[in-house]
Parts: structure tokens; sequence; C-alpha cells
């Protein structure tokens, strides 16, 4: 059984190649598989081109002018199968229709206005619907707390209770299922802060087809980082999929230092002292040699990725610590010192990014 984490993600904006690496990073460092993106600020007449060595398959959605803007980004470890696809011309969603595996599903990319949200979730649910085959998962900044007694920190919502009741039963009436709040029934948790009105919010979501919620393994929410959202993740169990596995390949630049390549020598060196022995078929013992020449530069890459995400790790436990306390105090000094970390991280990606050109 194979599990494929799913992530929505409102990123404030897509179009500099230093915003999307940095982005592409922290998903690929969160293992997701499929990424629901809102905010892109892609012009429909020049979106770049998108795929990566992590992400594979891309679906984007865009305006005439830089705003708005929604994408679905599919990593190379999924096995998906394209049947169709939608996009709305305003550049508010993008549904996609597939295999994985053997499995139908329809992945589906919203992101609302933040005015007129009740006509305009109705309607997108509605071609929606009529668009969508298998297992729905659909990923989406509706810019509504569905519950503002808990998704909100301090409990109120612009639209009237009405409102968000009609804006409930659209979802329910299209059998979609809050992920996080249904493993998560009583907790506050919030995915955007407003500096104006010192507020947290709830407005990121991942739902799936309530025929579907077996799937669900886990959902969380990680920490505001290179955007002014959070992204939110729901990890789904595919049956009909093997686990997800990925095939070993030999790393050059692991043999640029000279201490490593004496380092391995030497281990190689011992191998054959100690199993060329008289009676051993050279047969095996090739093959036996390639198996631990093979450990041991495993082990030095997973050696030197610790050393470089060090700082990235260091850098988002500090932010995850802080940010847990400031959703409960709201105090201005943490969020000066957020601000400062958060700027910290970026930095630190972009010379990540500028070592990787």
């Amino acid at each position: 059984m194979a599990h494929i984490k799913c992530t929505s993600y409102n990123v404030r904006g897509f179009n500099t190649p230093q915003k999307r690496s940095q982005v592409i990073r922290l998903l690929k460092q969160a293992r997701t598989d499929i990424c629901f993106l809102q905010e892109l600020h892609f012009r429909a007449a020049n979106v770049p081109k998108l795929q990566t060595h992590y992400f594979k398959h891309w679906f984007i959605s865009s305006f005439a002018t830089a705003k708005r803007g929604v994408g679905i980004a599919i990593s190379k470890a999924v096995p998906f199968t394209l049947l169709a696809s939608q996009t709305d011309p305003e550049g508010r969603f993008v549904y996609v229709k597939g295999l994985i595996g053997t499995a139908k599903v329809t992945l589906a990319c919203l992101y609302s206005p933040n005015r007129g949200q009740k006509p305009w979730i109705k309607a997108a649910l509605q071609t929606l619907r009529l668009f969508a085959e298998g297992t729905c998962i659909l990923g989406g900044d509706l810019n509504v707390a569905l519950n503002p007694l808990l998704d909100t920190s301090d409990g109120v919502s612009q639209l009237t209770h009405a409102v968000l009741g009609c804006i409930n039963s659209y979802f329910a009436e299209a059998n979609l299922v809050d992920t996080w709040r249904l493993v998560h029934p009583e907790v506050r948790d919030y995915t955007f802060f407003s500096s104006p009105h010192n507020t947290f919010k709830r407005l990121d979501y991942v739902f799936i087809s309530d025929n579907s919620i077996d799937m669900i393994d886990d959902a969380t929410i990680d920490q505001i980082t290179v955007s002014d959202h959070a992204p939110t993740s729901v990890v789904l169990s595919f049956s009909s999929l093997p686990i997800l596995t990925r095939q070993w390949r030999l790393n050059d630049t692991l043999l640029d230092k000279p201490a490593d390549i004496a380092a391995l020598n030497q281990k190689l060196q011992w191998f054959f002292t100690e199993n060329a022995t008289p009676g051993m078929s050279q047969t095996t013992l090739w093959e036996a040699h390639k198996s631990v020449i093979r450990g041991e530069l495993i082990a030095l890459g997973s050696k030197i990725k610790k050393d470089r995400q060090r700082v990235l790790h260091s850098l988002l436990k500090q932010i995850a610590e802080k940010e847990s306390v400031h959703k409960r105090s709201k105090a201005v000094a943490l969020q000066t010192e957020l601000s400062q970390l958060r700027s910290q991280l970026k930095d630190h990606l972009n010379v990540c990014t500028a070592r990787a050109y």
C-alpha cells in the first residue's frame, strides 16, 4: 500500500525563479506528492515552463493579468495518467481527471474570491460535480473560515451564519469532507495570519470524497514560511498501489572531495583483503563489493544531506515553536521574531538555489 501526501498551498506569487525554488524545496523537504497551488500570479500569455526534477506533471489555470492563478503539481513518484482537464478563464480553478495506478481520481484546485464566496463556491462545485469521476481530492484557499468558532482566533466571521451554512451545505451536497477537521474535530489551528487585525484564520483546506475517508492516514498544518499562508496537508493510502520506491543512482558530486575518495578506497581495500579468499567466486565477490560500496555511498550522501539541511531544519523548528506560541498569545514581539526567522529562511533557500545553479 502506497501513501500519497496531498498539500494545499497559497504561495502568494510564483513568478520569479527564486520564489519557485523556495516553494519547491520546501515541498520536496516535506515529501509532498500532489500539491494544489494558489495565487501563482502568472499571465495567461506568459506561463513559464514548470517541469522540474521533482514535480513531473503541471496543470495551470491563469488569468489575463498577473493575479490569481492556480495549479496542480504531481510528483514523478506518483504513477499518474491524465484522462481530462478543465481550467477557468478567470484563473480561479483547475480540475484534472486521471488514474493513480488503477484508481480513478479527480484533482481540483480552487482559489475563491475574498468577496462573494457563496455564489462562486456554489458554481465552482456544480462544475466540479459534472466533471468529477472516482475519488475527488480538492485543495484550495476558500477565503472563508467554515467554522468561525474553531477556525478563527477571535471566533468572528464577516459572513453571516446563514451564508456559512449555505457554503458548508454546498460541500455536503458535493459529498466532500474537510480532511483536517475530520482528523482534528476540536483542535484550533490556522493557516493565515492577518497583521492589521492581529487575527489567525484557517482559510486553506483539503477535501476528499466522503466515501473515501478510510484512505486518510493523517492531516497536518505546517508553518507560515515563504508565503503569508501555511500549507495544509493530508496523507492518503492507496491500496491499489505498491509502496512507492525510489531507484538509487550515484550522485557524482559524492566523489568531488579527495578525503571522501580516500575513505572509499580504504573501504574497498579492506573488503577485498577480507573476502578475496581461496574458493571465493570472482562473480560473487564482485556483486558483493557493489552492494558494500553502494551502502557506503548512500551513508556518505545521507551525511552530506543532513549537514546541508541542518540549518533548514533548525530554522523550521524555531519557526514552528514560536508560531505555536504566537497563535495563542498574538504577542507583537513574537511576530517580529517570526518575521526575522522567515527572512533568514528565505536567505538560506536562496543560497541553496544559487549553489544548485
